[in-house]
């Protein structure tokens, strides 16, 4: 069974999949959406990153903001793309790692094209040290890991798939499975087809995080760019069983009041926008 709650400790959704009631919530999964806006309106969409059991992230967008207790535990990253609102605060991260008397190593998962964007042209000696060239007990402070498309990785406990949408550089979508719930997250992209078809081979995702960037007038710059509208959005979740939770993100901010009107004129019980700054209970189907 899966529960999605909006937490008021840091400001962060959670949402917990798979558990066996008997097992308590000690032993959930979370899924947490960090806020990307330090000022009073926390519920813009700046920046993306996904904490999973504060161990892993997907993107690093605003990882670099979160707690320092945080950010230690982070083990490994999967990157959905190189744009920058998706890696923008993974340099402050790294240099964060290091107030540690023995820093871990970190591993970054992601596109061969977004790792050698990172390598060259940020990780450069330039913009920033090559913390893949630095060594703390014979091993490095970040390594590149690549991923395949739709093949399988197993760490801590999770088999994250990656899957490629429709953006405007190669961009991984995410399934995320446990031994019993699933969660997708889309990554950016525009109208697709493989993820959702993937999605719900062997069982269906008890949620969804889908992005929705630019509000309906704005159509063509949606699908030239590889991004969703509302009323896109409506036929993506379409394609996805009618049990599952639906959560919207990646709102841009410019049009966020507007995008979330049109999203509610959709009319749909079980959509919800991402918003760090509300407490709510949203209970997903039972597996």
């Amino acid at each position: 069974m899966g529960s999605f709650v909006y937490d008021d400790d840091g400001g962060a959704i959670l949402w917990r999949f798979s558990l066996l009631d008997e097992l308590g919530e000690g032993a959930a999964v979370k899924i947490r959406l960090l806020p990307s806006d330090l000022g009073s309106d926390e519920k813009l969409h700046f920046l993306t990153t996904f904490l999973i059991d504060d161990v892993l992230a997907i993107d690093a967008g605003s990882l670099g903001f979160a707690a320092l207790e945080v950010q230690r535990g982070i083990q490994e990253i999967f990157l959905t793309h190189s744009h920058m609102d998706h890696l923008a605060t993974l340099p402050i991260h790294c240099e964060n790692r290091l107030v540690e008397e023995r820093p871990s190593g970190l591993v970054v998962r992601g596109h061969a094209q977004a790792l050698e964007v990172l390598d060259q042209n940020l990780f450069n000696d330039l913009l920033w040290p090559d913390f893949s060239r630095i060594h703390y007990a014979g091993e490095p402070l970040i390594a590149w890991s690549v991923l395949n498309d739709e093949e399988p990785v197993h760490v801590q406990g999770l088999t994250v798939t990656p899957v490629l949408v429709n953006h405007a550089i190669p961009t991984f979508g995410f399934i995320i499975d446990d031994t019993e719930g699933r969660v997708v997250i889309s990554g950016d992209t525009g109208p697709t087809e493989r993820i959702w078809d993937l999605c719900c081979e062997g069982k269906e995702p008890d949620i969804v995080f889908v992005e929705c960037s630019f509000p309906n007038r704005l159509e063509r710059l949606a699908r030239e760019s590889g991004h969703l509208t509302p009323a896109l959005l409506r036929e993506e979740i379409e394609k996805v069983p009618p049990a599952s939770e639906i959560v919207a993100y990646h709102l841009k901010p410019a049009f966020h009041d507007e995008i979330v009107r049109e999203l509610a004129a959709l009319s749909r019980e079980s959509l919800s926008v991402a918003n760090s700054k509300e407490e709510k209970w949203i209970p997903c189907r039972k597996t």
